[in-house]
């Protein structure tokens, strides 16, 4: 979803180039991630309790620093291309929050 949103802003905005700066960012973060998390999920997956709990503090450290990461880089490059600080915020809003809120929203209402 988040792919499609940027792809059609950039589209609509003619900025090709600097959507796709966005895209790799987010391949980056997402890689990064993988490499990071995934050997947590492995212990997590085997169930030991006192395991659990520090792979769950782990992954909530990583995430934290990957999401950090994440924001600081997008607001370089907006700050780069010169764009307002408005249009990060919106940004932000459209691209990164409301798809989470939106997956929270679906959990919450199934449970």
């Amino acid at each position: 979803m988040q792919y499609a949103v940027l792809k059609t802003a950039g589209s609509l905005t003619r900025s090709q180039a600097f959507v796709a700066r966005l895209i790799n960012l987010r391949k980056l973060v997402f890689a990064l991630a993988t490499i990071i998390l995934m050997p947590v999920l492995f212990v997590l997956a085997t169930g030991h309790e006192t395991a659990t709990q520090v792979a769950t503090a782990i992954m909530i450290m990583g995430a934290s620093v990957l999401v950090i990461f994440l924001l600081r880089r997008t607001y370089m490059l907006f700050i780069e291309q010169k764009i307002s600080i408005l249009y990060w915020i919106l940004y932000l809003c459209g691209v990164e929050i409301f798809p989470v809120s939106f997956l929270i929203l679906l959990v919450v209402k199934n449970l």
